[in-house]
């Protein structure tokens, strides 16, 4: 058995190289770590502690014990140990205690296992060593010499179990040949053995037969052999060599005592019994004494060897020899022995611990060594690394790759934290660095400046068309279109994409069956469709076999979308049954049943129509609220009560005051667009008169109205009896503006085909240009556009008649920009109103070209009298009433595209207001007779407005009509 102790030891080189590179890796953490000395100090305990945890993994477990003493005791370490690591150190200790104290039981056993392995008690041995077979705390190499002392222990067993059986059968054997004594002395030493042995007798029995029945006596005398039966003790020094016991009662003797035996044995016959007894203990005293000689002499060998384990072994068959033979050997030469062997054990431990410390200072040496090389190993490499870093931190420097020579810099740093080239380079890198960043930022202010230059500049395009794409249009539609895809998975997106490809099913005939007809359309494409036919379901519930035939003609299949194909087939073949027939696309497989039998395949899918629901533009209505200032506002007792078109406080007109119309003036407080409220005018009710409500909430019922009719239209024509209203399962629910659908996918893909026709013409726009002209009878005369027709001849022939102009030239005025004056038509041109508009298709666009202005309409003089200190004096007050006129031109239309896309209705509802203030009135001032009189302003307001509904053709131009104004 190989040596515990000399394990232990072995481990203890094994742990100086672990912690030699454990220390190795700690002192580069250290240097990577920042010069503060607390962060420092910390960062080497965490480095002891991580090197004491992989000691104790090791089974180093005294090592590991010498470290956290260090940390607990050393002043350098106890001022900075953190509450964190001093809870792992204390765990640590804990459990580098219950590892001895188990590493102590483990030892300790197996020193037990080998004193009572020596003294032949195998199985206790065995007991044992079964204690700490598996141990946690034993080494790789422990846990061999458990197993090794087991199975050698057991095997000792198992032959001193044979050897016993065998000496049992022998002396059986010899008790049946009438050899008694022979057969009684093999009895007895089978008897005091222990060991059970299989036979008809016990040998206690076999002992009381041949008592009972022999002519010898028995030996009785406590100095035999048979009768020793003492305790061999064994120095725990002397616990770990594999000793093979040996039996001294089953002696071996050599030929010389063989043959003197054999001649004794032939004079036994003639000698007295106690003859025979004292010749045989000669015997045994002699081959006791030679085993002893041989063992001192095989010892001794062994000690001059350096074998000491060897010597040892043979000590102790010596020893236990010498024991078990006392009484036999006597006093004396018991003394003699035990004296000899005691001093030559003696050397031999004194040789072993010589060789020990002489081994130990060896492996110290080499340690070391191996220490200082490593160190030497590891400096090299730091050496080595720094300048790999540097050269790499260079290379990057002249790649202009800033960033990495950083980086190279900050690992150079780690490793040497004093380089003062490396600290010199990293600042001068890093200023770089942030002088690049600070050029980029400045070309990217310029780039976006530029950008934004001709932005800007491009805006200025006057574009030929309504319409103008982005360049990228395409590629924003693709992934709209992607984004607003139904929500399917991918297998049911594949069968869907072939169920909507366009195939040749012409090869279809009349009597074609239904199975031929679905295996045809399975393979029309490629991949072929996964279609699986629920025929019990066919056969039971609509009566339909596989042979049926379909009744349709291939002559309309030539050109033909899969899915209707498919759909038109289990048409034809279920119509005037008693069950209809479908299919539904589900986890990539096509059923084909009843479409009571079909599984039920609803999918929930959200879709945007903000855009449907979105309430069209409609300012005909109300657009002219502005013109109200004459009904419920400033104007509005002056002007109003009669009635007119822009009707007074009491007028009951479409744009009126309190007639109660929904935009008018002071009796329309419930209106969302009326006076006084969001949408009121100012000063109480420009818009239309005071008192009106608010218009906050515009839209959003009519929004709601949209939603719904958009909802009554897809279950109206989508499926009506799939709906839950009408029995069915689907579901549709407004949220905002978004409808939540529950429904199958091919209802679904419905609902999509609706929407996007719904959408074909709702993005159409329609450009409108609209001038007001205001220009004289004699306009065209003035420019010099009149024509002559002269007369033609009686009598004369046909010849063409000829239109002569020639007043132009005559007319040719200087531009000289006074108001009234042909010359000033240049100025009259470049002041005409006009607006350039454009509106969606159906919805209305309104525009305004407005002037407010302040007039002194009258004058108010007070006078109060004043009385002080019994003088009366007299306060005059005058002050001027200002009103406000709105003039401009309004303008509302409405176009309608017609259905070939060719012509344009228009309604049209236009608006012209113009102020005269040329009639001023003076009065003289009764109260300052000398001072100056007294002025105001009588104005009058014109008003006109055209009201119609035209159809233009497409980029035509649209003459509307004028109005004679008398000066």
């Amino acid at each position: 058995m190989v040596k515990l102790l000399s394990s232990l030891c072995n481990r203890k080189f094994v742990s100086v190289i672990v912690f030699g590179l454990l220390w190795g890796a700690f002192s580069m953490a250290v240097s990577a770590a920042t010069s503060s000395i607390d962060q420092a100090k910390r960062a080497k305990i965490d480095m002891t502690i991580r090197i004491v945890t992989e000691q104790i993994n090791r089974g180093l477990y005294q090592q590991a014990q010498s470290h956290l003493g260090t940390l607990q005791t050393s002043d350098e370490f106890v001022a900075y140990i953190s509450q964190r690591q001093h809870q792992t150190i204390v765990k640590l200790q804990n459990q580098i205690t219950q590892s001895l104290e188990e590493r102590e039981k483990i030892a300790r056993i197996l020193r037990q296992s080998e004193t009572l392995a020596e003294q032949g008690n195998y199985a206790d041995a065995l007991g044992l060593l079964s204690q700490i077979t598996g141990s946690q705390y034993a080494s790789e190499h422990e846990r061999q010499m458990i197993q090794d002392s087991y199975q050698q222990i057991s095997d000792q067993n198992r032959r001193q179990q044979q050897r016993w059986q065998s000496l049992f059968d022998q002396s059986v054997s010899s008790y049946n040949s009438g050899q008694s004594e022979q057969a009684r002395q093999g009895f007895i030493q089978v008897a005091e053995s222990g060991y059970s042995v299989k036979g008809d007798k016990s040998p206690q029995q076999y002992i009381l037969l041949i008592d009972d029945g022999a002519v010898v006596p028995t030996f009785s005398d406590p100095t035999l052999p048979g009768e020793t039966d003492r305790t061999i003790q064994v120095s725990s020094d002397d616990m770990d060599e594999d000793i093979e016991p040996i039996d001294l009662l089953e002696l071996e003797v050599d030929r010389r005592v063989a043959d003197s035996a054999s001649m004794q044995t032939q004079r036994q016959k003639e000698l007295s019994y106690l003859e025979v007894v004292k010749q045989k203990r000669a015997v045994q005293v002699d081959y006791t004494m030679a085993i002893v000689e041989d063992a001192v002499e095989k010892a001794q060998q062994a000690l001059d060897n350096q074998q000491f384990d060897q010597a040892m072994q043979s000590l102790r068959r010596a020893f236990s020899t010498v024991e078990k033979n006392k009484m036999l050997l006597g006093d004396a030469i018991y003394s003699d022995y035990t004296a000899r062997l005691i001093n030559l054990e003696q050397k031999v431990n004194e040789a072993r611990q010589v060789s020990q410390q002489q081994t130990e200072l060896q492996r110290q040496q080499q340690a070391d060594e191996l220490t200082t090389q490593i160190r030497q190993t590891m400096e090299t490499q730091r050496t080595q690394a720094v300048a790999d870093y540097m050269d790499r931190a260079f290379a990057f420097q002249g790649e202009q790759r800033y960033e990495e020579a950083l980086g190279q810099l900050e690992q150079l740093l780690a490793v040497d934290p004093l380089n003062q080239r490396a600290m010199i380079m990293k600042q001068t890198l890093q200023h770089t660095v942030n002088y690049i960043e600070q050029r980029r930022i400045q070309d990217e202010i310029n780039t976006e400046e530029l950008e934004l230059m001709m932005d800007i500049k491009r805006r200025t395009i006057p574009f030929a068309d309504e319409i103008n794409f982005p360049r990228n249009w395409k590629e924003i539609s693709e992934r709209r279109e992607a984004a607003l895809a139904e929500a399917s998975s991918p297998a049911d997106a594949a069968i869907n994409e072939l169920l909507d490809k366009t195939v040749d099913l012409s090869i279809l005939t009349e009597d074609t069956t239904l199975a031929e007809a679905i295996e045809i359309v399975q393979n029309a494409v490629s991949p072929a469709l996964p279609i699986v036919v629920y025929w019990p379901d066919l056969q039971d519930n609509a009566f339909i076999e596989r042979d049926v035939s379909i009744g349709l003609d291939g002559a309309g299949f030539g050109n033909i979308v899969l899915r209707v194909a498919l759909s038109r087939i289990l048409e034809a073949v279920s119509s005037g049954g008693f069950a209809e027939l479908g299919f539904v696309a589900q986890e990539g497989t096509i059923t084909i049943a009843t479409k009571e039998a079909l599984p039920t395949n609803l999918v929930t899918n959200m879709y945007d129509v903000a855009d449907l629901v979105n309430p069209p533009a409609n300012f005909d209505e109300y657009s002219s609220s502005n013109q109200g200032n004459q009904g419920g506002g400033s104007q509005g007792g002056s002007s109003g009560g009669g009635g007119s078109s822009f009707g007074g406080g009491g007028g009951g007109s479409s744009f009126g005051g309190g007639g109660g119309s929904s935009f008018g003036g002071g009796g329309g407080g419930g209106s969302s667009f009326g006076g006084g409220g969001s949408s009121g005018g100012r000063s109480g009710g420009r818009s239309g008169g005071s008192g009106g409500g608010s218009g906050d909430d515009v839209g959003n019922w009519q929004s709601q109205e949209m939603t719904y009719r958009l909802i009554y239209l897809i279950q109206q024509t989508i499926e009506p009896e799939s709906w839950y209203e009408e029995g069915g399962e689907g579901r549709i629910f407004p949220y905002q503006s978004r409808l939540s659908v529950l429904q199958t996918p091919e209802v679904h893909k419905q609902i999509n085909d609706l929407l996007k026709n719904l959408r074909k013409d709702l993005g159409q726009q329609i450009a409108i240009e609209a001038r007001f002209l205001l220009v004289s009878e004699n306009f065209l005369e003035d420019i010099g556009l009149d024509v002559d027709i002269p007369t033609l001849d009686i009598g004369g022939g046909f010849t063409n008649i000829n239109i002569q102009q020639d007043s132009y030239s005559h007319t040719i005025p200087t531009e000289t920009g006074v108001p009234g004056t042909l010359g000033g038509l240049a100025t009259a041109a470049l002041g005409t109103a006009f607006s350039y508009e454009s509106v969606l298709n159906g919805e209305s666009a309104t525009m305004q070209v407005l002037t407010y202005k302040n007039l002194i309409t009258d004058v108010e003089v007070s006078s109060d009298t004043v009385t002080n200190t019994g003088t009366s004096n007299q306060v005059i007050t005058q002050n001027n009433v200002i009103e406000e006129y709105t003039t401009g031109v309004q303008l509302t239309v409405t176009p309608v595209l017609t259905a070939d896309k060719k012509f344009v209705i228009l309604r049209i509802i236009a608006y012209l207001t113009d102020l005269n203030t040329d009639d001023v009135v003076s009065v003289t001032n009764v109260y300052d007779q000398d001072g100056p009189p007294l002025t105001y302003t009588l104005p009058s307001v014109q008003e006109s407005s055209v009201q119609t509904r035209v159809a233009v053709p497409d980029r035509g131009t649209l003459l509307l009509g004028g109005l004679t104004v008398t000066a």
